[in-house]
């Protein structure tokens, strides 16, 4: 007969176990910072993409509204202003509001060029 006593003998210490146990924290609290900032980025997209959208149709509603007032009000207020029937006070507030509708669309391009480069940018960089 043989009788054998088995001892484990501990390899690893405490020490190499709670540096191990650090490392595995310091990668999750990494990899949920980096989960956090995808999260961020994408609620930023979408919000550029909604701004985008908005001012878009704010665009197209401004352009209609200008070509109306260019095409059928300036016009009419011409010929009341040749036939004697309006001032040239009226003439030019109605020109001066035309020229102040000209410069509203010019504000709201710029203000969605603005936002469509930032989004450019924004969509270009590098996931740290």
């Amino acid at each position: 007969y043989s009788i054998g006593v088995s001892i484990p003998l501990a390899f690893t210490s405490q020490r190499s176990e709670q540096e191990r146990a650090a490392a595995l924290h310091h990668n999750s609290a990494i990899s949920f910072n980096h989960e956090q900032t995808m999260l961020e980025k994408k609620s930023m997209f979408s919000e550029m993409k909604n701004t985008l959208k908005s001012k878009a149709m704010i665009i197209r509603s401004l352009k209609k509204n200008l070509y109306d007032y260019k095409k059928n009000l300036l016009p009419l207020i011409k010929k009341s202003y040749e036939l004697g029937e309006s001032s040239v006070i009226e003439y030019l507030l109605n020109r001066q509001n035309y020229h102040q509708l000209k410069q509203e669309l010019f504000a709201t391009k710029k203000a969605y060029y603005h936002t469509l480069f930032t989004l450019y940018t924004f969509s270009e960089m590098k996931d740290n």
